[in-house]
């Protein structure tokens, strides 16, 4: 009788982001640690709502696919932006968001208002947005308690996924007091916001002092519904406006450029020119964290009744994995797939018992 030899092997195997391939964005690469921060050149769209300052951009956006790229080394220098990331317990603004674990400062260097955005990484579910503070906000810094939280970037992100949000916030002041019965005179704003984002473009993207990076652009479709309310007509629609953010998101950076558009009264083309804000990423001190596949781990070899499984333990930044075999050798020629790609934990080799000795190992794939 022919002995049969089965020996498995376990090889460290991490496929790196190149060019050619569309990059998958992970909420370890997003901004969400205490004590992280991160600086942007910015446009500045001026302090009047009415008649803001817009940028022109010609040949920016690009269009969706794969391989494009993004020369953002240059642009606009009005303002420069930095974001830092807080935990809520520090922040007074965030009292009135319980749920919230961290805090998005944003203000403009060299003066300039101050924005407070209330969040939670989710794990398995994604940066869930409780709400902002805005010195900037339309009936002063009140808080805007969003209705349901959004989630505005799920936990993975690859191309071609699409996802939507449906949310809004009021705010309400009193303004008078009615003479006749001493009653309180209110008024108030409602906003009502629906987004389409999908990740419709991958590529390279030149930011200035970062260089080159891979990055996976996410178009984000935005439809805003305005009501204002007084004691006398209740909740009454003002306007409804369309706008277009481009994100552009790169593993170990999170969102490193947006390219946003002024507001129009239909829905904002997809190449439109005139840009209410313009954001780079020049500057961060966050660590890069691996977002790249990880090896397995536990990998093993069962051989019973003329059945040869292999399993193994799924591993972090992987979602599919090539179980390879070889019978002479640990060169990169030497081996061979085992079946098709799997996204499962286990995979049987029906040519295992060939009177061959085999090697095994297993590939995690993004």
């Amino acid at each position: 009788m022919m002995r049969q030899f089965i020996v498995m092997a376990l090889v460290t195997v991490a496929v790196p982001l190149a060019q050619g391939q569309a990059p998958v964005i992970r909420s370890g690469d997003m901004f969400s640690e205490p004590g992280q921060y991160y600086r942007a050149y910015a446009h500045d769209p001026g302090t009047s709502p009415l008649s803001p300052n817009y940028f022109i951009v010609v040949n920016q956006i690009g269009t969706a696919g794969t391989n494009k790229f993004w020369d953002f080394s240059t642009g606009p220098v009005h303002q420069i932006q930095r974001y830092d990331y807080l935990s809520s317990e520090a922040v007074p603004e965030a009292v009135d968001f319980p749920m919230a674990k961290v805090v998005e400062r944003k203000t403009v260097e060299g003066g300039g208002d101050t924005e407070w955005m209330m969040f939670e990484q989710v794990p398995g579910v994604g940066r869930m947005v409780y709400g902002a503070v805005s010195e900037v906000s339309l009936l002063g810094q009140q808080p805007m308690v969003f209705t349901p939280p959004p989630v505005d970037f799920p936990d993975t992100i690859n191309y071609l996924d699409a996802w939507n949000n449906d949310f809004s916030f009021e705010l309400r002041e009193v303004i008078g007091i009615d003479p006749e019965d001493q009653s309180e005179i209110s008024f108030g704003i409602r906003q009502t916001f629906n987004q389409k984002f999908s990740a419709d473009a991958w590529g390279i993207i030149r930011l200035p002092e970062l260089g080159l990076l891979g990055t996976l652009r996410v178009n984000s479709e935005q439809t805003i519904v305005s009501d204002y309310y007084d004691d006398d007509s209740g909740w009454v629609n003002v306007a409804t406006d369309y706008s277009r953010v481009y994100y552009w998101l790169s593993p170990n950076h999170g969102i490193v450029a947006q390219l946003q558009s002024r507001a129009y009264t239909s829905p904002a083309p997809e190449n439109f020119e005139n840009a209410l804000g313009f954001i780079r990423m020049f500057e961060t001190n966050k660590e890069p964290t691996s977002s790249e596949p990880q090896s397995v781990t536990g990998l093993k070899v069962t051989v019973s009744n003329g059945l040869v499984l292999i399993q193994w333990r799924k591993a972090a930044n992987t979602s599919r994995y090539r179980v390879e075999y070889s019978t002479n050798g640990f060169a990169p020629d030497d081996w061979y797939p085992v079946g098709a790609d799997t996204q499962e934990d286990h995979l049987f080799d029906p040519a295992g018992l060939s009177g061959q000795a085999r090697f095994y190992r297993v590939v995690s794939l993004p």
